[in-house]
């Protein structure tokens, strides 16, 4: 617990920090609505104790230790000391803080209703945010080894030359990469918006407002955009949005963020349409950049720059190739053993077959974990302008509001045990926390953050 309070106000500091005005304010926003929640939490403990008649000088010291905890979190000063009362400490005050912190990050304290509008030549042209064929990309670590290892036997079988088996099994382990890799990126409904512009429209109504009156505003923002295939400019947008939604809305905002996105040498950048959160770029045998319509509905341009910034670090880094290598080598080196334990050893089949799927397994956690560092690098490298890493406070900030609201709402919760071996075993991304961690020591390391 008291790392994850350290870890708050390393993050509160961050975002005080001087530099730009995307994130003025935040902190006074976060302080109201954690005051907030702390009040309705002491008002509801405080009754249950009368209620039932518990008040003594035990609960008398709670209260004030409570109290003492909970005006150190409101002023927001760095705080690294242990309460005595573990109750407060677990329960209460730095519990809630970094929940209204996360939520605040992640959702803010509006609803949304969000619409996406791509540049082209005639004006703006709306978004459709209804996915199309999507696939994973879990098995481009375990298909072609499996390839590999079939096609070699079947050109043992067939040719009797091992030389021949061999490096028709490497060919057709890299062929199979390439099939899922391609056929992944091709199969994502996409938009070019390479050096063109993104505007989101987002209509922010009162938290409170009922859900029926949230459906039939949606249900008009959709029929707005049915109304009329051809271009449109954005005042003919933000009109009809008005004119629409004030019939049945009496409290809404319309804020409108416009994402310049960059025209980056020989790398094409695209908008996909996906029902996940991410994003991901490819190094070959084409360079580009591929980021979620469900980025841009949230995220501002900060956020936005932080991870173009941070798949443009794979490019250049060459992380495509270098994933295609470790593939090829674990490939070879599965296929050499095999060979050598089927020739040398002279292994039954089934002692073959548990020790190639015992390797299957072996190589892809390795190469996760090769994956994970390669991530906290391209987290550092976006960050970092004319190799000075961590002046940016821009991106610096956007990058880590973007790993928040990416990871919500378990950012910046502790990890169980599970939890923590699944990321281990299954995933190729480190830990959030981790991540975040990292960017704040680059920051202490380039004595921007004491």
């Amino acid at each position: 617990m008291k790392n994850r309070l350290k870890l708050l106000n390393d993050l509160l500091r961050v975002f005080q920090l001087d530099g730009d005005d995307t994130y003025k304010g935040f902190v006074e926003r976060y302080r109201t609505i954690l005051s907030k929640r702390l009040e309705t939490k002491f008002h509801k403990l405080l009754n249950y104790i009368i209620d039932n008649s518990l008040y003594n000088e035990k609960i008398d010291l709670f209260f004030r230790d409570l109290a003492m905890e909970i005006g150190r979190l409101i002023s927001i000063n760095p705080f690294y000391g242990r309460l005595n009362n573990k109750i407060v400490n677990d329960h209460y005050s730095i519990k809630e803080a970094v929940n209204a912190f996360e939520e605040l990050i992640a959702k803010g304290d509006k609803k949304h209703l969000v619409m996406l509008y791509g540049e082209t030549e005639g004006g703006l042209r709306k978004i459709d945010p209804r996915p199309g064929r999507e696939e994973r990309l879990g098995l481009l670590a375990v298909m072609p080894m499996a390839i590999s290892l079939l096609i070699f036997i079947l050109m043992m079988a067939i040719s009797r030359n091992i030389i021949i088996s061999w490096i028709s099994s490497i060919a057709s382990s890299m062929a199979s990469m390439l099939v899922l890799m391609m056929g992944f990126f091709e199969g994502l409904k996409k938009y070019d918006v390479t050096g063109r512009k993104i505007y989101r429209i987002d209509i922010q109504i009162d938290p409170n407002t009922p859900r029926d009156k949230i459906d039939s505003a949606i249900s008009l923002l959709t029929s707005i955009d049915q109304t009329s295939s051809s271009n449109i400019s954005l005042t003919d947008i933000l009109k009809r949005i008005n004119d629409e939604l004030k019939t049945m809305l009496s409290d809404f905002m319309v804020n409108i963020e416009e994402y310049n996105i960059p025209a980056l040498p020989g790398i094409k950048i695209y908008l996909a349409i996906s029902n996940y959160c991410n994003a991901l770029s490819i190094g070959f045998p084409r360079k580009a950049i591929v980021v979620s319509n469900k980025m841009f509905a949230c995220m501002n341009r900060a956020e936005i720059s932080a991870v173009i910034n941070h798949e443009l670090s794979h490019i250049r880094n060459n992380d495509s190739l270098a994933l295609i290598g470790m593939l090829l080598a674990a490939n070879s080196a599965g296929v050499g053993s095999i060979f050598y334990i089927l020739i040398s050893l002279r292994w039954q089949p089934m002692y073959i077959s548990l020790f190639y799927v015992a390797y299957l397994l072996a190589s892809v956690l390795t190469i996760k974990q090769i994956n994970k560092l390669i991530e906290l690098r391209a987290d550092r490298e976006a960050v970092s302008v004319d190799g000075r890493s961590g002046e940016n406070l821009y991106i610096v900030k956007g990058l880590l509001a973007s790993l928040i609201k990416v990871g919500y709402p378990n950012a910046l919760k502790e990890q169980s045990i599970k939890g923590k071996m699944k990321n281990l075993l299954l995933d190729d991304h480190p830990l959030v926390e981790k991540r975040i961690i990292n960017i704040i020591n680059l920051l202490r390391r380039n004595g921007i953050l004491s």
